[in-house]
C-alpha cells in the first residue's frame, strides 16, 4: 500500500483501521480503557481494500509518547504511525496515520452510544494544512466476520476541511478486540474497506 496515497486532501483516512484500535458495548462493565487494547507488543492483521487492489496490513504498539499532556501510545502501520491516548475516559488521536490533528480528534468517550460530538480544529498533512470541522456519532451494531458475530459500537465520523473535501469514516469497534470494519468515503465515493484478520 502506497502510505502517499492516504495521506493527501483527497483520500485521507481520518481514523484508518490500519492504525488504531477501540470501543465495545454500552453497559459493558469492563474499565473503558480496556476497550482500547494500547499496551506494548500488541498486534493486529486487517485486510485493506482500495480501488486498486486488496492486501494484509499488520498494525503494533511500538513505544509509549506523549499525547495531549497524558502518556499514549505510538502504532506503527503500512499507512505510517498513529499517536493515541487515553484521558479521562476519552480515547484521543493526535496522529492517525501520519496525519496530525489540533486539537486531537475524539475517538472514543464514555458511554458513547447514542451521543453526538463536535470537533474543530486542523488538519496536518504531510504536505498541506486544512481547518476542518466533525461531528461524530456513535451507536451500536452487531457485525459478522468470518462466521463469528461480534457486538460493536458503530462510530460515523463526518469531517470536512477548508479545501471542500469531504470525508465520511465509519468504524465498528468490539469490545477486547477493537476495530473489526471500517469503510471510508470521499466526497461520495468509497475509498477504503478494512476488516479484522486477527488481533487481541
Amino acid at each position: 500500500m502506497n502510505s502517499r496515497s492516504f495521506c493527501n486532501s483527497r483520500n485521507l483516512a481520518v481514523l484508518p483501521l490500519i492504525l488504531v484500535l477501540l470501543p465495545g458495548l454500552a453497559g459493558c462493565k469492563k474499565p473503558s480503557t480496556a476497550l482500547m487494547p494500547l499496551k506494548s507488543g500488541e498486534h493486529w492483521a486487517y485486510v485493506v481494500r482500495n480501488a486498486r487492489q486488496s492486501l494484509v496490513g499488520d498494525v503494533d504498539v511500538a513505544r509509549q509518547v506523549a499525547v495531549d499532556g497524558v502518556m499514549g501510545w505510538e502504532l506503527h502501520g503500512p499507512s505510517g504511525i498513529s499517536r493515541l491516548a487515553w484521558k479521562n475516559g476519552t480515547l484521543v488521536a493526535s496522529i492517525l496515520s501520519g496525519t496530525r490533528y489540533s486539537p486531537p480528534l475524539v475517538l472514543v468517550i464514555p458511554n458513547s452510544v447514542g451521543k453526538t460530538l463536535n470537533w474543530k480544529g486542523t488538519v496536518f498533512t504531510p504536505l498541506h494544512s486544512f481547518p476542518a470541522v466533525a461531528t461524530m456519532t456513535w451507536q451500536s451494531q452487531d457485525v459478522q466476520l468470518g462466521g463469528k458475530i461480534f457486538h460493536t459500537v458503530r462510530q460515523n465520523c463526518q469531517l470536512n476541511l477548508s479545501s471542500g473535501t469531504q470525508i465520511a469514516l465509519t468504524t465498528w469497534f468490539s469490545s477486547q478486540v477493537g476495530i473489526v470494519r471500517q469503510e471510508q468515503r470521499t466526497n461520495g465515493v468509497q475509498v477504503l474497506a478494512l476488516e479484522r484478520l486477527s488481533g487481541p
